[in-house]
């Protein structure tokens, strides 16, 4: 008995363009530029800021360590998700889940408030005397990235 052969194509579909990956990566320059660096320096002090920095490539080098070790053991795709669920457990790979989800909430609030922040200087550096409120731009932003 001689079987049907399917042809079908099974693929991911495309949804980020270039537009959509170049507008990421501006995002996070920008709010890296004004919510990092600078921020930590003003509030904190340029060794607190140099402290904070240190510490933070420590906890990339042990993650990129971690990883490193995971992925030559777990023998499926996924990343995170699914080191977290090999290791730990379900429950560790739905908090992986979780806080990622807080980090890309997050991310769109600071460039939020970055896009508030540079129409007020750019309103205040072409002489409108108090700058602009930022809170309908920052609304704006945050309306335009959901």
């Amino acid at each position: 008995m001689a079987q049907a052969e399917n042809h079908e194509h099974v693929g991911l579909a495309r949804v980020l363009g270039p537009a959509h990956v170049w507008a990421l990566g501006v995002g996070i320059v920008l709010v890296g530029e004004y919510m990092g660096w600078n921020f930590a320096v003003g509030k904190g002090g340029a060794y607190a800021a140099l402290i904070a920095c240190w510490f933070a490539g420590i906890l990339y080098t042990c993650v990129a360590m971690i990883d490193s070790e995971v992925t030559s053991t777990v023998a499926a795709a996924g990343g995170q998700y699914t080191q977290a669920k090999h290791i730990v457990g379900p429950l560790m790979a739905f908090n992986v889940g979780l806080y990622l989800v807080f980090a890309y909430t997050m991310l769109e609030a600071a460039n939020a408030i970055t896009v508030g922040f540079l129409v007020d200087t750019v309103a205040t550096m072409t002489g409108h005397q108090g700058g602009v409120d930022q809170r309908p731009f920052i609304i704006l932003a945050i309306m335009f990235l959901a």
